[in-house]
């Protein structure tokens, strides 16, 4: 990529039209840089809008010419949408160590490298034959730097908040659910005791119909026990009758 970074129209581009970061890989920056928008390859170029939407985002090497018509295009895009033609934000990361001159513009670039610390937006007119931006320029463009670094910020504290009001919410589920099953319980509970109720009731009343019907049959079996002793009683007496 420092071939591409290095190319006299992708600096010119990027000087006058953007703001360029370079980040280290593993570094602190490139840490909180990717809580809000995911490196998953490295090298990597973002072009990040002013309102912290990625515009488009470039996984691996790309060749100077790609990069300059990706820059034109991103950099015109936000000319003709912005009233103000405010700054876009361009983003890379590579795992090589990076140009040793940022590209600067009212965009912004970002590098991540593994032998080489986070710089900030500066000029280096050893490596390039373009000129180098004036004091007040190198101003702006740390003003810029600055702000898309508390824009980061702010998103990584969004993220955060959008984490906690999350987990309170998955919290007060739990709590509802746990509401819901304690009641659920206490529902079957409650109708176990009146299904126990209601058949100690049908074995009570099923006890008594028992006991009512032994006692009419006791009853029965002595009417029956009397009459036949009546019977014998009579029978006898009438023997006794035709004897004498």
């Amino acid at each position: 990529m420092d071939d591409t970074w290095t190319n006299e129209e992708v600096q010119n581009i990027c000087q006058n039209k953007c703001v360029c970061l370079k980040l280290e890989v593993d570094s602190v920056p490139c840490k909180q840089f990717s809580q809000i928008y995911p490196v998953v390859v490295v090298p990597v170029t973002f072009f990040i809008g002013k309102n912290g939407i990625p515009i488009e985002i470039i996984p691996g090497y790309i060749q100077a010419e790609d990069m300059r018509l990706k820059l034109l295009g991103a950099t015109q895009d936000k000319v003709e949408t912005s009233s103000n033609n405010e700054a876009n934000t361009s983003e890379s990361m590579t795992s090589q160590s990076p140009c040793e001159e940022p590209l600067t513009l009212p965009y912004e670039t970002t590098s991540f490298s593994d032998d080489e610390p986070f710089k900030s937006e500066q000029a280096s007119a050893d490596t390039r034959s373009a000129p180098s931006p004036s004091q007040t320029d190198v101003v702006d463009k740390e003003e810029q730097v600055q702000k898309l670094q508390e824009k980061i910020n702010q998103r990584r504290l969004d993220k955060l908040k959008e984490a906690e009001e999350e987990e309170q919410r998955r919290e007060i589920e739990r709590r509802k659910l746990g509401k819901d099953v304690k009641s659920m319980r206490e529902k079957q509970e409650k109708m176990k005791i009146l299904k126990d109720l209601e058949e100690r009731k049908k074995d009570k009343q099923m006890e008594i119909e028992a006991r009512r019907k032994v006692r009419e049959q006791l009853a029965q079996d002595r009417l029956e026990r009397n009459s036949k002793f009546q019977q014998e009683q009579e029978e006898k007496r009438r023997e006794g009758d035709i004897i004498k």
